[in-house]
């Protein structure tokens, strides 16, 4: 995909915070007219997997199992604490340090993997981008690539400021490659 050729889609997203934290996100890709792609990504008990079929049966991608699947899902899953605040809080394992008045850096530590990532926040105190070294996938081989997520259009929803709006993208040699753009339609907090 390049940008500018972006695909529509819906997706459903649970998350669990605390001293197991996980997600799994799937999603309805339309690539094409009458064409749907099914994928599903998640980081649970400590792993990170990735699996891609096209009209339900023809596999496309099927990853997980290592320690670079492991990263890249509990640093998306600590990206996108920005829509489940609470797994922000110290309480909830992430440990931050001071950057500077207006940045910081917040650490996560799961099973065997721990990952980091830049937070930089806005004049209301809320999240306006994060910024990491993750893994991505270039001629079958992972390699460790600058990752930038930004965020904006906050709301309250249940008392809580959540973003509505982001943009997640890789910084190639080539430039900027946004490769995610999407939208929040609703968020729901269960406190069981």
């Amino acid at each position: 995909m390049r940008p500018g050729s972006w695909s529509p889609f819906t997706a459903v997203e649970h998350f669990a915070i605390g001293s197991r934290p996980g997600f799994v996100w799937d999603a309805r890709i339309r690539i094409a007219p009458l064409v749907v792609a099914r994928v599903r990504d998640s980081y649970l008990d400590g792993e990170g997997a990735m699996f891609g079929k096209i009209d339900a049966l023809i596999p496309v991608v099927h990853q997980h199992g290592t320690p670079e699947m492991a990263s890249g899902g509990l640093l998306r899953y600590l990206a996108e604490a920005v829509w489940t605040p609470t797994a922000l809080l110290p309480e909830s394992g992430v440990h931050w340090e001071a950057i500077d008045d207006s940045s910081a850096r917040a650490t996560l530590t799961s099973s065997t993997t721990s990952v980091a990532m830049n937070v930089y926040f806005g004049p209301m105190g809320e999240i306006t981008r994060i910024a990491a070294q993750r893994y991505r996938v270039e001629s079958g081989k992972a390699i460790l690539t600058p990752w930038i997520g930004h965020f904006d259009d906050y709301a309250r929803t249940d008392g809580m400021m959540v973003s509505l709006s982001a943009e997640v993208g890789w910084v190639l040699p080539s430039g900027w490659f946004p490769y995610w753009r999407g939208r929040t339609v609703r968020v729901i907090f269960d406190t069981m």
